[in-house]
């Protein structure tokens, strides 16, 4: 598992103890963990099979109130990201920049 998943669940667990949050770099269980709680869904921009992009689409169809925060460790996708009306996130990715998106997004998270 990347290690950007592994702070984000360990993140999530510290600030939401009784909140579920599974964490996945595969596109395919990724599109099938998500269900209607879910709130948020940290996507990488690379996965197998799928870009994060493209993960977020059919999310989004599927669960258009779902929050998408995309990763990368490059910073010419956060245009894109910003146009598709998601947060960017700059890897590596750190236990505050997980912390602002919660905030900014004013959520109890139940993420993927």
């Amino acid at each position: 598992m990347d290690a950007s998943v592994r702070l984000m669940l360990k993140t999530l667990r510290k600030l939401d103890p009784e909140g579920e949050h599974i964490g996945t770099t595969k596109c395919d269980e990724a599109l099938r963990l998500a269900t209607e709680k879910t709130e948020i869904a940290f996507l990488d921009v690379e996965m197998p099979g799928k870009s994060g992009f493209e993960v977020a689409q059919i999310l989004k169809e599927k669960f258009p109130a779902l929050h998408i925060i995309i990763m990368s460790g490059e910073i010419g996708y956060r245009r894109q990201a910003q146009q598709m009306s998601y947060i960017f996130l700059l890897k590596p990715v750190f236990e505050e920049d997980i912390t602002e998106c919660l905030k900014a997004l004013n959520i109890q998270s139940k993420a993927i």
